[in-house]
């Protein structure tokens, strides 16, 4: 089995610390041998798809400003064929990314010690985002799923949640996870989230993503598209008090039917003003073979 490995341009970092010429040179190999092979507790053998032992995907790294030597990269650790990977996993660096050490990003899993009492008991995670706060905190924005296709049929999903990790010294360690949202229900799906620190002030914490909603007798399937009457509104859940409370998640923005957001990010302004980027897919009819379109981006 070909192995996919996290790996970054070390130079490229250096530069985006000091702002330096953006160059690359050589990769360093950020990701070791699987710390999750021992794992049994998400029964492999018994899950649809196809795991990838020692694979790693979907990075995300971010810097330090209160000491640019320090980088933390999260990724997806041992990749299913179907969604989502056996856990995250971050990766530290305290030189300015010569060398690197592995964390696993505790409760958010099975395999990364989540159980039925701490609401961890997921099979599944996907999708992380790392984000440092200016006093040098590091927030990690996990989704943990469960993969629960009906009998006889590929894909669908079951319940899935959105959690933030904190950290305070610089990625070694992790707080437990907060759960800032869950839905058990299989025709939602919360997806595709980010989160960002706010650069001018620590206390506040912006976690978005897209919250999916498929018709009745549907079952979302993450990766294929799914059928008529979807929606999908921005969620945003924060922090006014460095990650200690965190206020009840909340729609931002609603496309309404048959529409979605997508890859929602926050960026904060020099003036604190909050600007939320996505995507936004429509779909629409036409009833006269396409002489002209009523488009509604109300």
């Amino acid at each position: 089995m070909q192995r996919i490995a996290a790996v970054v341009p070390l130079t490229v970092l250096a530069a985006t610390a000091w702002a330096g010429p953006f160059t690359a040179d050589s990769l360093v190999l950020i990701s070791g041998p699987s710390p999750l092979a021992a794992c049994i507790a998400d029964n492999v053998a018994g899950q649809p798809g196809t795991n990838f032992l020692g694979s790693e995907v979907e990075p995300s790294v971010d810097i330090n400003p209160t000491n640019p030597a320090n980088l933390v990269a999260g990724y997806q650790q041992d990749r299913w064929s179907n969604g989502g990977s056996r856990s995250l996993v971050a990766s530290v660096s305290f030189n300015a990314g010569v060398s690197w050490s592995q964390v696993i990003i505790p409760g958010i899993t099975l395999c990364a010690g989540g159980t039925a009492a701490n609401g961890g008991d997921f099979h599944r995670a996907t999708d992380p985002w790392v984000s440092f706060a200016p006093n040098g905190d590091v927030y990690f924005f996990s989704l943990s799923l469960d993969i629960e296709p009906p009998a006889g049929s590929p894909g669908g999903n079951g319940k899935n949640a959105m959690f933030v990790s904190k950290s305070t010294d610089g990625g070694l360690s992790w707080s437990a996870p907060v759960k800032v949202a869950e839905d058990l229900n299989p025709r939602f799906l919360n997806d595709k989230n980010t989160i960002i620190a706010d650069p001018g002030d620590a206390r506040f914490v912006y976690a978005v993503w897209d919250r999916l909603q498929s018709p009745m007798g549907a079952v979302i399937n993450p990766e294929n598209v799914f059928g008529l009457g979807f929606k999908g509104p921005a969620m945003l859940a924060r922090t006014a008090d460095g990650g200690q409370t965190w206020e009840p998640a909340r729609s931002i923005y609603d496309p309404g039917a048959n529409s979605q957001t997508i890859g929602n990010q926050v960026v904060v302004l020099p003036d604190g003003t909050l600007v939320d980027a996505f995507n936004e897919i429509l779909g629409f009819k036409n009833s006269d073979k396409g002489a002209k379109f009523d488009f509604n981006f109300s």
